[in-house]
Order: structure tokens, then sequence, then C-alpha cells
């Protein structure tokens, strides 16, 4: 009898050691994969607090997003790029307008928004940067598009295109201006040919991770009579 309680005692003290050793083995295999590979720690049910560049728990990767837009014509431009391009927040959009009758093709957008963000889109340069910055993702993604214009109309109600001719755009709201970015001032900003960012996904991402640096110089308005 006191046999078998001997190596019953041992049997048990075996067990508890082999326990403590896979313990031990997972803590340290835990640990080691940290050191080698820090992003492990952030993994499991925190995974959506992480915020890697151009991902948003809306949209997701925008980057990628953006990319997946990229067309050789103008003329069939993704409505899903326009969607994906934050505007100012003093705007609305209305309308849009492809040029393709003949080169240089181009892109023009029409928004509308109230008289005080009129003259302030009008009057202060810093207010029309993330115009330009979504200027230059239009033309290098859509391959034909050499120019992206923005005409911006004011009145005390939205302008709904349903309510007016069509074929004249300039007849709704009020007054109105319009900003071109061509692709001569484009290459001029970015220091090279703005088409060739975008040969990749790489080289677009980045391309999108520059655009915060970039020195863009403002173009004179358009008022339209």
């Amino acid at each position: 009898m006191q046999k078998k309680k001997k190596w019953l005692l041992i049997l048990l003290v075996c067990v508890l050691v082999a326990g403590l050793c896979l313990a031990a083995g997972a803590l340290g295999m835990r640990y080691l994969n940290r050191q080698l590979h820090p992003g492990l720690q952030y993994l499991g049910s925190g995974v959506n607090n992480i915020s890697p560049p151009y991902l948003n728990n809306q949209q997701g990767d925008i980057a990628q997003r953006l990319w997946a837009q990229k067309h050789p014509y103008i003329g069939r431009v993704p409505s899903d790029l326009l969607q994906l391009l934050t505007k100012p927040k003093e705007l609305y959009y209305f309308a849009t307008q492809q040029h393709t009758k003949e080169e240089p093709y181009g892109l023009q957008l029409w928004y509308g928004t109230d008289k005080a963000g009129y003259q302030a889109l009008l009057t202060d340069p810093d207010r029309q940067k993330l115009l330009q910055k979504n200027a230059l993702i239009i033309m290098a993604l859509i391959d034909n598009c050499d120019f992206v214009q923005y005409s911006i109309k004011w009145d005390d109600v939205p302008i709904d295109y349903m309510n007016y001719d069509h074929s004249d755009f300039e007849r709704m709201g009020r007054d109105g201006f319009t900003l071109t970015y061509d692709k001569a001032w484009a290459d001029t900003a970015i220091g090279g040919d703005i088409k060739a960012v975008a040969k990749s996904e790489e080289e677009f991402r980045a391309f999108l991770n520059t655009l915060d640096q970039l020195e863009l110089s403002p173009v004179e308005p358009e008022v339209m009579e």
C-alpha cells in the first residue's frame, strides 16, 4: 500500500512539473514572438483599434480603394472615385462634366455653397488646398485626364440641377468662379510627371504619403459673369 501511495505521489509530482513546463514554454514562446514580431501583441479583440495609414473604419483602406478606380479614360471615370475624395466642408456636389471632344481632356466638377463659403473659398488659397490634392489624385489615376476644374456657385438654398436647364450649369444658383488645375501645374507641384506616380499601387501609396508635404501653388480663380 505504501509503495502504491509512493508511486501515486511521484506521478502527481510529474504531472505538476509537466504542466509547469508547458505553461512556461507557452509564456516563453509568446515573449519570443513579441520580440521577433512586435505586431503580434495587437492581435485579437483590439484589432479594430489599429489605424495604419489611410485606414478608415468606415471606408477601409483608402489608398487601395482609390487605386482600384484607376482607369485609362476620363469619359468613363468611376463614380466611386469622387465619393472617396474628401471635399471642403463648405461644398456640396451637384453636377459633373467630362470634356472629351477635343484635347486636352478633363473633368469639371460643379459644387454649391452658401455666400459665406463662396467668399471664403474665393479669397483664401489655404481653403483650396483640399481641392488641389484631389485634382492631383484624379489626374494621377485617370490616364487621359489632363485638367480638373472646380466650378463653385452659391445660393441661399441648395442648388439642384433638376430644377434648371441641364445644358447650362452656369445659370444655376448665383455668382460663381472656377479653379482650373492642369497637368503642367500638377507636374510642377510634384516635381515630375503626375502620370508616373500611379504606375503601381506601391508608387501610388508613396505619392499619397507625400501630399501633405507638397508646396501647392494657387491658381487664379476665373469669376463667372
